[in-house]
């Protein structure tokens, strides 16, 4: 038997896995194990985890294809680190599964926005524009209103970054090796969702962003680039929330707004650039995020 602390801990240090990532495997995991195995307390024998015609029966009851898909990488993470205990076939069948629920997934999600796609949200950069110079125009400006000017000109001379990046951004008292941090006119990417596969991103900004940031980062006296009113690194839900009731529009409909309306004419050497700062593939950028308007 092993403890539900001991697996955490030990896919935090064995794992360059953000915290909150691990608290989701960790939950999708537990799920599965008490509705399967009717255990309620917080220890489970991983063999269990060998029958797999018990997990593909609980797997197809469940109707969202992306719940199937959470549990399914929860599995495959956390069977490949104890393989000691649950042998290489399961192993093996949990992670061969997981790429098969992901390419479900994206296809039904694919399938549903196709079928939306005229209810599909859409943010132009000249939108954008519009919402920065409606605060240019503002004889007196707050730090909350530069603030909201930063953002914005964030995402208009940048490709949007996911909520868990922007937000833990820092511009002093940064680890190199650690952190998300700007440093001469570049934005380093340390933490982001798909560090795994990319490592550390050296992002050259936009020469019309730099003078914007510089002049953003002589008023901001807090450590972190896009700080909450304490000064301290804001949680990317409350992020997320600030960015919608600013914009309009969620950090997702930025996101596709900006793919769909750079790629109409398809440029895949722009694309991919893209596609490695926005933190995906491009296979994922042309299947879900562009849409025709």
């Amino acid at each position: 038997m092993i403890s539900r602390s001991a697996i955490t801990k030990k896919l935090a240090k064995s794992r360059n896995i953000r915290e909150n990532s691990v608290k989701t495997y960790i939950q999708n995991f537990n799920k599965l194990y008490k509705e399967l195995f009717n255990v309620f307390d917080d220890k489970y024998d991983l063999k269990l985890l060998n029958d797999h015609n018990k997990i593909r029966k609980y797997l197809k009851q469940i109707e969202n294809f992306n719940t199937r898909k959470n549990i399914m990488v929860a599995l495959c993470i956390i069977s490949k680190e104890y393989e000691d205990r649950i042998n290489a076939k399961s192993v093996k069948y949990f992670c061969k599964n997981m790429k098969t629920i992901k390419k479900k997934t994206e296809k039904e999600y694919a399938k549903k926005n196709a079928k939306d796609g005229k209810k599909f949200a859409f943010l132009s950069k000249d939108d954008l524009l519009d919402k920065y110079e409606y605060y240019e125009k503002m004889k007196k400006r707050d730090l909350l209103t530069k603030k909201k000017m930063m953002i914005i000109a964030f995402y208009i001379y940048m490709p949007p970054l996911r909520a868990q990046e922007l937000p833990g951004i820092k511009i002093r008292n940064y680890n190199l090796k650690k952190d998300n941090y700007i440093l001469n006119n570049n934005l380093i990417l340390n933490i982001y969702k798909t560090n795994k596969f990319y490592g550390q991103k050296k992002i050259p900004l936009n020469p019309k962003l730099i003078k914007i940031v510089d002049e953003w980062e002589t008023i901001n006296k807090s450590d972190f680039f896009i700080p909450n009113t304490k000064g301290e690194q804001m949680t990317p839900n409350n992020f997320s929330v600030f960015v919608k009731r600013l914009l309009g529009a969620s950090i997702n409909t930025l996101r596709h707004s900006y793919i769909t309306e750079k790629y109409k004419g398809i440029d895949y050497e722009g694309m991919e650039n893209d596609a490695y700062i926005m933190g995906h593939n491009i296979c994922t950028q042309q299947k879900i995020y562009k849409k025709k308007i």
